[in-house]
């Protein structure tokens, strides 16, 4: 990843208050400083917003937390949070799972991706290797191939890279 980039990543929370990794969090922030977190608490009935609150206390720098009061979705939760992302000057903008079902080393990849092939998106699907366990609802799976053929799986990543004004 080019160390000049500085890349923030949306990560939507709806009651995740015991599946959040604050470590695998944290250890991306210590191993990459142009990297940064903006976790979307979407209107949580558990202890997620105390959670990410700890969380920032330990890296205010690179954690922000938008707090929506009322529960409004996961796509509604990842717009807000790629609206906030824009308002600042981030060269690459994308969204993660809170729960790090992806993990979250592959931000490097995808950044390298962003900048090695001159991307503006750059999008993944998780796919069942061997000793790999995805865990998918067919009727979930069914629903997502329908509302978006081409898409193998219904556990897309979007990465923007920023385009200047004008």
């Amino acid at each position: 990843m080019d160390p000049m980039q500085r890349t923030q990543i949306v990560v939507p929370c709806y009651n995740e208050s015991k599946r959040i990794k604050v470590e695998a969090f944290l250890g991306a922030l210590e191993k990459d400083p142009n990297l940064s977190f903006l976790f979307v608490n979407d209107g949580s009935t558990d202890d997620t917003l105390n959670v990410l609150q700890s969380l920032k206390e330990k890296n205010p720098r690179q954690i922000e937390i938008l707090n929506l009061e009322k529960n409004s979705g996961k796509a509604e939760a990842v717009r807000r949070g790629m609206l906030k992302s824009l308002e600042s000057s981030f060269d690459n903008i994308g969204y993660w799972d809170a729960d790090l079902a992806t993990p979250v080393n592959a931000i490097e990849v995808f950044c390298r991706l962003l900048d090695s092939r001159d991307a503006e998106i750059v999008m993944g699907s998780r796919v069942r290797l061997l000793g790999r366990n995805i865990q998918r609802k067919a009727a979930r799976h069914l629903l997502m191939w329908r509302c978006s053929p081409g898409f193998p799986s219904s556990r897309e990543k979007l990465w923007l890279k920023s385009v200047p004004d004008g």
